[in-house]
Formats: C-alpha cells, structure tokens, sequence
C-alpha cells in the first residue's frame, strides 16, 4: 500500500512540475495539458470514469472554445486511450473481450468499412482517409459504452450522466435566447435560434440531442415511485428542455418531440386516452410552437428548399445506386443539406451502405421493443425510454441530416447493452435472419417510394 501512495504521490508532483513549466510558456498550454493529465490519471485507474469524461468532453466540448486545444483531435485521442486502458485491464484480469459480440457489433463494424470505400471507388482517396477518421470517432464511442458500461449500475450511471449533460448544454440556449450570446461566446442563428457548439452548433442538432434524452425526464416524472424531491428536479430539468427546444426553432425537432409526446401519452393511458392527450398536447404545441412551425408549408423557401433536396438525392441514388457518391459528399454535389437522414444516407453509401445503416436502426429498435415489453428487468423500463428516444430520432431524421449524428449511436449503444445484458433469458439473432433482411429491404424500398411520392406531391 505504501508502495502505490509513493507511485501516486510522485506522479502527483511530476504532474506539478511539467503545469508550471506549461504555465510559464502560456497559460492555454497550462489547461491543456491539466486537462490531459486528468484525463489519463482517471481512465488509468477506472476505465469507466474515462468514459464518463469522454461523455463529458462530448457534450461540454472545451476543445471548440480553448484555442490551445482547437487542433487537438481530442475526442478520437481520448477515446483511444480509454480503450487502451480497458483492454489492458480485460488482460490483466484474464477476461475476453467482445468485438463481434451482437448483431449492432458487427453492423457496426460493416459501416466502418463501407464508409471509406464509398470515398475510393469515387476517386476521392484522400478523403476516404478522412472519412475513416471521422466516423471511427463514433463507432470508437459505440464500442467504449457497450462494453464499460457491461453492468446495470454503470449503464444507469451513463444514461443519467447524458440526461445531466443534456440539460446542462439547456441552459446555454435559454441564456443565449435572452442575452444574445452563449456561454462559449456563440451567438444565435437567424438572430433568434439558439446553439451550442461543435456537433450541436446547429440548431437542428442541437434539438435533436434534447429530443434523445428528454423521454428520461419524461418517464421519470410520472414514476410513481419517484420521490417528490426527484420529481421537483425533474420538472425544472423538463421546462429547461422544453425551453431551449422552442428557442432553437427547429421545425424537424419539435416534430421528434411531437412523436415523443404522442407515443408516451398511448402507452400510458392507453388507445383513447393517450389520442385525447395527444390531440390536446398538439393544439398547445401549435398554438405555441416556434414561428417557422406557422409557416409548415411545400411552398415556403426553406420547405422547397427541403424538397428539391430530397430530389438530388434521388437523382444521386440513381446515378451511383451500388456505393453512392461517398461519405459526408452530399453538399459536395447538390450544394444544401440533405434535409433527410434517410436521403443523406442512400444518396451518400448508395444501397449497400443504406441497407446496414437501416438494418442497425431496424435491429436497435426492434431488440429494444422486445425487452420493453418482455419480462420486467431492471433494464426492460429504461428499453421503453430508449425505445421513445429511437422514434423521436426517426421522427427528426425524416426532415434532418442527422445520419451520422453521435447521438444516435449513444443510443443505439444503450439500446445493444438492454438487449444483451445478463438479465435477458431471450437471446437475439447473431446477425440477420432471412425474414429481417425482407424486412429491412421492404424500409428501404417504402422509404424511396415515400420520398418519391413526397416530391411528387409539393412540386
């Protein structure tokens, strides 16, 4: 014992020596590295404290508002020494570690590789270098949760930590609305829609975090078994959501929320019941809701915008129907956003990539169901939360090009740890039976069609 509280303590002042010495060529190196130096002291010693803070960095993102760490790629750095570590200790202890171990495993695993090819057999081989990059972060943030957070405590602990870290990002917005500027120094879009920064420095993305962690609130609050106390902080933890939400007059996440509402309000009080809920809750809403929800119309600018969006898409599908015209190459092409995660996703890894993209939110979702509303577990009421969470996502993605969003892959990491806990006597298909590959092609085609028939329809 003696002998790790001297390792401790000489680590202690080595890490005294090296700030000081940061601290003398510039004070931004000096938080840098502090910030480092924390890092590595806490993911050493419990690799599932360094995923609480890659959470952590996730969302309060110090490396969009610190110039001395701008250029760092802090978020792939930190999530490969947090795998390091859990694999160093997975050694130590003798126990095996899980690369392939459930179908989201290995969906997972195809899209990483579809991701890049779709950049090379499109001639773009440098990008395909930076694509790779660039999604490895999320799938390196898929595979840290499900397998740290590999018990019910842990799992609580994250799905908890996101609901804290959401509502703390919550707050920026709702003092950005009334001050002009965000805590990080951002100002509002259009003069009145609110941001965070980095991955949620679009209002639309911003809306759809709030959206994904919102139905924890929103289940919480009505729990019978939730102390008086709890429910007071969840209230307020609620309004802070509700709030930010109208402020960033996001059209695409208050149609995620809609579906939230609705959905919940069905499943609580019934068919009759949750209709009659649900209909007064959308006269609220649209007697309420933001400004550009008034103005819902195929002939509005920013709506035909959407539209003939969906259009080059379609058109993109059909010209490159095998690998699409590679990852992130949308706007390269059409000049706008996608307006669809749906439309980004076939136009941009063609059929292929777009039926293991659909086949992951297929399994997530219909995994979940069936430990939602299988035998009770100390996981099966958080896979009915998850599973309000997975049809916001559906509901804003429809309208948003939020398909490589992080968020939906935090929650289809959560989604994977309720369907394959310890808990669960019923064990899911290794990968996709002959009956689910139907069925996903059926999405896939039903989608295409829905878009087809959309544009149709407004033009």
């Amino acid at each position: 014992m003696k002998r790790v509280e001297a390792i401790i303590m000489t680590a202690c002042i080595l890490a005294v020596i090296v700030l000081s010495a940061l601290s003398l060529l510039s004070i931004k190196f000096a938080l840098a590295g502090a910030f480092g130096l924390a890092a590595i002291a806490i993911i050493f010693f419990k690799p599932f404290y360094g995923l609480i803070f890659y959470l952590v960095m996730l969302y309060i993102r110090p490396q969009d508002f610190i110039p001395a760490m701008e250029r760092m790629r802090v978020m792939l750095v930190l999530a490969v020494v947090v795998l390091i570590t859990f694999f160093i200790h997975k050694v130590i202890r003798r126990e095996k570690i899980a690369f392939l171990a459930t179908r989201q495993h290995i969906l997972m695993f195809i899209l990483l590789l579809i991701v890049p090819i779709s950049d090379i057999v499109n001639g773009r081989f440098a990008e395909s270098y930076d694509a790779l990059n660039e999604f490895l972060t999320v799938f390196l943030l898929f595979f840290i949760i499900v397998n740290i957070a590999d018990d019910y405590k842990k799992f609580r602990k994250v799905c908890w930590t996101l609901v804290i870290l959401t509502v703390l990002i919550s707050i920026n917005g709702i003092i950005m609305y009334f001050r002009g500027t965000g805590l990080a120094g951002t100002m509002p879009i259009a003069g009145t829609r609110v941001i965070w920064i980095g991955i949620f420095g679009d209002p639309n993305d911003y809306a759809l975090a709030i959206n994904s962690f919102f139905p924890f609130i929103l289940v919480g609050f009505f729990d019978k078994k939730i102390s008086k106390p709890i429910k007071i902080l969840l209230f307020a933890a609620g309004a802070i959501s509700i709030a930010t939400l109208f402020f960033t007059d996001s059209r695409g996440g208050f149609v995620a929320f809609i579906a939230i509402i609705s959905v919940f309000a069905v499943k609580r009080w019934g068919i009759i019941k949750g209709f009659a809920v649900g209909t007064l809750f959308l006269v609220v809403v649209f007697a309420l809701a933001p400004s550009r929800m008034g103005s819902l119309s195929p002939y509005e600018a920013s709506a035909a915008g959407r539209v003939n969006a969906w259009i080059d898409g379609l058109v993109l599908l059909k010209a490159h129907p095998v690998l699409g015209v590679g990852y992130q190459n949308f706007p390269d092409y059409v000049r706008i956003a996608a307006h669809s995660a749906f439309i980004k996703c076939m136009a941009e890894l063609g059929l292929i990539g777009y039926f293991f993209w659909m086949a992951l939110l297929y399994t997530s979702f219909v995994d979940n169901m069936k430990v939602a509303d299988g035998p009770k577990t100390s996981y099966s009421r958080y896979a009915g939360i998850i599973q309000l969470a997975l049809i916001g996502f559906v509901g804003s993605a429809a309208f948003l090009s939020q398909t490589y969003m992080p968020t939906l892959y935090i929650l289809i990491a959560l989604t994977t740890l309720t369907a394959n806990n310890k808990e669960v006597t019923r064990r899911f298909p290794r990968f996709l039976s002959i009956s689910e590959i139907w069925k996903i092609g059926f999405l896939m085609g039903f989608s295409i069609i829905g878009y087809k028939v959309l544009a149709m329809v407004y033009i």
